[in-house]
């Protein structure tokens, strides 16, 4: 889990996501989404979607599949989503982005 400013730059990212995808905290801080590990996060699809985001406060997103490509090669199917965080009902200038495992078997 990611949580992102309006220019799509980090704030934090959980310790789950970053074991997951090797990162340190501390220095993932501040970039671009799009420039995190190897720029893994830079796809358009992504960008779209969180571009929608912050410019439509409604346009919130869930368990959209997208198709990463790992900085040592190979490719990770994942699942993602995107809300706005509220802080007693009132919005803040954060989006947070979830990402999970897409588990779902293919058809052969």
């Amino acid at each position: 889990m990611l949580v992102l400013n309006n220019d799509l730059r980090i704030l934090t990212i959980s310790q789950a996501f970053a074991e997951r995808y090797d990162l340190n905290i501390a220095d993932a801080k501040n970039q671009p989404l799009a420039a995190l590990n190897g720029v893994v996060w830079n796809v358009p699809a992504l960008r779209r979607l969180l571009s929608n985001l912050v410019s439509d406060k409604n346009e919130e997103f869930d368990e959209v599949p997208l198709e990463i490509r790992l900085p040592q090669g190979g490719t990770r199917q994942v699942l993602v989503y995107g809300h706005r965080l509220l802080n007693h009902g009132s919005e803040m200038d954060c989006l947070l982005l979830g990402v999970s495992e897409n588990t779902a078997k293919v058809p052969a």
